[in-house]
């Protein structure tokens, strides 16, 4: 048995069990009701917007990489087409 309920059971007799029931389902309800917290929504005025756990240089540094190495990758496909066609 858990602590809590031990506690309920010596705090209540009787009756304990339906007045902890009827709190848990009480403050279930309100939870539900409650507004939610958790969402993202984009912003009003239509700006684009970007979520991450990078801050926005390490983010930029991140983006920058990857556009040096895939324009890398391409020179060097479109170099070596023109040398397998030459």
């Amino acid at each position: 048995m858990s602590t809590l309920k031990r506690l309920h059971m010596q705090l209540m007799p009787g009756g304990g069990q339906l007045v902890a029931r009827a709190a848990v389902e009480k403050n279930y309800r309100e939870m539900r009701n409650a507004p939610r917290l958790d969402g993202v929504r984009a912003p009003a005025d239509g700006r684009m917007y970007l979520i991450s756990n990078l801050m926005p240089a390490q983010l930029a540094r991140k983006h920058r990489f990857w556009v040096v190495l895939h324009l890398a990758i391409f020179v060097a496909a479109v170099g070596g087409l023109g040398w397998n066609l030459a």
